[in-house]
């Protein structure tokens, strides 16, 4: 009995030490397993944040240069305009001091013109003082007397034919007949047909070109037409226009005194009135 029992208390560590090896086994595996899972995750984990740090870079760089082009496009846009507010400010203030400058030679040519008409002395002085005043406003001029039905050419300004006109009938030149009876600019072709032979053989004809006519009017009639026309720069209609109103008003003021007997009536020519 003593044998059996003994037997059977010294079988009893035996029984309890395999859980214990099988425990301790579990969990070296377990701990084997956990650690493998961890390197796994670590590895997976690495991976995952170099992708998102690669497209973080990637996203970054992309917003860097969307940025650049914004903030290039802003700089060039306002540099643009800045240079373009300099130069419209620089073409501005030369334009104006252009401007003015032509004013002011304008303003005295005309000055100049209007005391030299003033101060005539006999039908010649005055034409030659109003074909001169036209220099500066176009290439050639010249002044046709009115008398009555025809026109005579009093005087002129580069014109190279010395050809006489003294008695051209008004009716032949359509062109001067409109402006006499108009009394109002006229611009036409440089044609026969609106000059008359006459005038054409003494001016030129150039049918692709073109003259005005400004007619110098005295009280109820126009006593002179002022030819003008130009080849190489344009006929400042504005200021020969002005040109043929001082004209007008001139003669218009001159009084009917004894000391202007010498004149040539340009204003009542061919009319029973005394001379200007």
């Amino acid at each position: 009995m003593a044998n059996a029992t003994m037997g059977q208390i010294g079988s009893a560590p035996r029984a309890d030490a395999d859980p214990l090896l099988q425990t301790d086994t579990l969990r070296n595996a377990l701990d084997d397993a956990r650690e493998t899972a961890r390197e796994q995750l670590n590895a997976a984990w690495q991976i995952e944040v170099e992708r998102i740090q690669e497209q973080l870079a990637g996203g970054w760089r992309v917003h860097i240069e969307q940025v650049f082009e914004e903030r290039f496009d802003e700089l060039t846009a306002r540099v643009e305009g800045e240079f373009r507010s300099a130069v419209e400010s620089h073409v501005c203030a030369a334009v104006a001091d252009t401007r003015a400058r032509v004013r002011r030679d304008v303003a005295g040519k005309l000055n100049q013109a209007v005391r030299h008409l003033r101060s005539f002395e006999n039908e010649d002085e005055w034409s030659r003082a109003l074909v001169d005043a036209t220099a500066g406003f176009c290439d050639r001029a010249a002044l046709f007397i009115v008398n009555g039905p025809a026109l005579r050419l009093q005087a002129s300004r580069g014109v190279l034919s010395e050809a006489k006109i003294d008695n051209t009938p008004l009716e032949s030149a359509p062109a001067f007949a409109g402006a006499a009876e108009s009394r109002d600019t006229i611009v036409a072709l440089r044609t026969r047909g609106e000059l008359s032979d006459a005038i054409a053989e003494v001016l030129g004809e150039a049918p692709d070109q073109r003259f005005c006519l400004f007619p110098i009017a005295v009280r109820d009639r126009v006593a002179g037409i002022l030819y003008a026309d130009s080849g190489s720069q344009v006929t400042e209609t504005d200021a020969l226009e002005l040109l043929a109103s001082f004209a007008s008003a001139v003669l218009e003021g001159q009084p009917e005194a004894p000391d202007r007997s010498k004149l040539v009536t340009i204003a009542t020519e061919l009319q029973p009135s005394p001379t200007v």
